[in-house]
């Protein structure tokens, strides 16, 4: 599940993506909790800034491949549109939301927390982007987040050669805004919560629109995403990857 906590007299709110025994790996529940909870927090005055994080020191594993892999090939689309709702209500955000990432952000909770406004990582914490070894494209709107931040050649390289990404390369390459101790790390998430919530209302939101503006190609790149995601899903090496995948 997708649980809440209040903090500092309601000035940030953090949801705990909750499912460690799978390493927080979405499924289409957390998915439309995280949905509610957002829309909840969004229309209440008293919340500031927002922090998502995950249980047992994992952030999210992103999607949960043996469901996926059962998943009939008439409901991917609308599997990929909820996501895309998502994802929208994260970077779309009038107020500032803080990813704080222990273990892994793989697959969709890459796509998740690179959605965010900032992102903290622990330092033995990692990205990882599986999707081609899989089959896959990246969904979760990451051709879009990745080029935003560190440059379309760059997101363009990463995408096609998956090789896992450390917290100290994150830093380097802007997908990671600081990387601290484990330890620290929520205190970090916490502090940049208080910061921001601390700064202008509607000049935050107004100041994300106009960034956004200069990225306006957010909604064909989930287009474009949706109908090649469908095809990936229907093809023989999707199949043979996540069986694999699995085994491993």
């Amino acid at each position: 599940d997708a649980q809440e906590s209040r903090g500092l007299g309601d000035v940030y709110k953090r949801q705990t993506i909750n499912r460690p025994s799978y390493r927080n790996a979405l499924t289409p529940e957390i998915r439309e909790e995280l949905k509610s909870l957002l829309l909840k927090l969004y229309g209440d005055p008293a919340i500031k800034a927002i922090v998502i994080t995950g249980a047992d020191g994992q952030f999210c594993a992103g999607g949960d491949l043996g469901r996926l892999a059962k998943l009939p090939k008439n409901e991917v689309s609308a599997l990929l549109s909820s996501g895309h709702e998502l994802i929208r209500l994260l970077i779309e955000s009038p107020k500032p939301v803080i990813a704080a990432i222990a273990g892994s952000a793989a697959g969709g909770g890459a796509g998740l927390a690179l959605a965010c406004d900032s992102i903290v990582m622990a330092d033995d914490a990692k990205f990882i982007l599986p999707f081609n070894r899989i089959g896959l494209v990246p969904d979760y709107g990451l051709a879009f987040t990745l080029s935003k931040r560190m440059g379309i050649s760059q997101a363009h390289r990463l995408m096609l050669n998956p090789e896992p990404i450390s917290a100290a390369s994150a830093m380097q390459k802007g997908l990671a805004d600081s990387v601290v101790p484990f330890s620290d790390l929520d205190e970090c998430a916490i502090n940049m919560a208080i910061s921001l919530s601390r700064q202008s209302a509607l000049a935050t939101r107004w100041i994300k629109q106009l960034t956004l503006m200069q990225m306006n190609a957010l909604q064909g790149t989930l287009d474009t995403e949706l109908a090649a995601q469908a095809q990936c899903f229907s093809s023989p090496e999707f199949e043979a990857g996540v069986a694999a995948f699995l085994k491993k």
